[in-house]
């Protein structure tokens, strides 16, 4: 993975962008120093191979204690490389301002901890816009989502990023909105009860069946992808829902959706049948 901030190594950070400047004093207290991908892996790998080198000259390569020596110094080299692409991918996901609060000690080093033996680019990605959206607004991410996001691979990922596509936000949180139709849509498109049930397993989404949202009087507003309605009702409608959890919700927010206009178009159907206006608004009116 290519490396856009090896120039910064020289840079004070005050020139820097501020987003940057904080991501990098952020990241800087869990591993040690000033955060310097290149010179860091260098001097990682050259240190490693010293090592390896004196080993060899103590014991021979049948030795155990080579063999544990060799193993501690390529695991710490593998994890120093996750760390430093993720770091440099976070990069790409900081927006022009961010937060004046730092970022809470504990949270980067669990951040650290969690993310240093994930080696696949793509949950490497996650995690980076995960890092990013810290940066910019601290105590966004929980804990409790970092534990979430330790356990998925990489298919998991694959079908929590599809099921996001058919996502609502609305005030409190976001929820997959059916009905009949909606549901053999959905199946039609690869995503299987079974999906729900795994999804729920690894804590991103409740199944509980009573689970509804309320559509209040005289309007309430909700988000699909960057498009934002206002549904009018002279009584409250409750629609089935499946909800995302507190982690689901958070790594929801970071993760790209494309939106589906059939799958929106069969809830608006229903919804006008049950006497519904939906009007699209074109500023986004909902709380962060």
């Amino acid at each position: 993975m290519s490396n856009p901030i090896k120039s910064l190594i020289n840079l004070d950070l005050k020139a820097l962008s501020e987003p940057i400047s904080k991501l990098i004093e952020s990241i800087s207290s869990a591993i040690g120093v000033l955060y310097e991908p290149t010179r860091i892996i260098r001097k990682a790998k050259a240190e490693a191979k010293a090592n390896l080198i004196r080993a060899e000259g103590e014991y021979n390569l049948q030795s155990l204690e080579h063999r544990i020596a060799k193993r501690i110094n390529d695991q710490e080299i593998r994890r120093q490389e996750n760390i430093e692409n993720i770091v440099t991918e976070s990069i790409k996901f900081l927006p022009e301002e961010v937060s004046e609060t730092p970022v809470d000690e504990d949270w980067i080093f669990q951040f650290v901890n969690k993310s240093q033996d994930i080696g696949n680019e793509e949950l490497q990605i996650i995690w980076a816009a995960i890092l990013a959206k810290e940066v910019e607004e601290p105590y966004s991410i929980s804990l409790q989502t970092l534990n979430t996001l330790q356990i998925l691979n990489q298919s998991d990922a694959k079908l929590f990023n599809e099921l996001n596509n058919y996502i609502w936000d609305f005030e409190d949180g976001c929820a997959y909105l059916m009905n009949k139709e909606i549901n053999s849509y959905i199946n039609s498109k690869n995503i299987k009860y079974k999906d729900f049930l795994h999804l729920e397993s690894l804590g991103l989404i409740n199944m509980t069946s009573e689970t509804q949202v309320i559509l209040s009087p005289p309007a309430t507003t909700m988000a699909y992808g960057d498009q934002f309605f206002s549904f009018e009702t002279k009584n409250p409608v409750f629609i089935r829902a499946r909800v995302l959890t507190k982690s689901g919700f958070e790594i929801s927010r970071i993760c790209e959706k494309n939106i589906d206009t059939n799958y929106r178009n069969l809830l608006f159907q229903d919804l006008n049948k049950r006497g519904i206006n939906i009007v699209e608004l074109r500023k986004p009116p909902l709380s962060e």
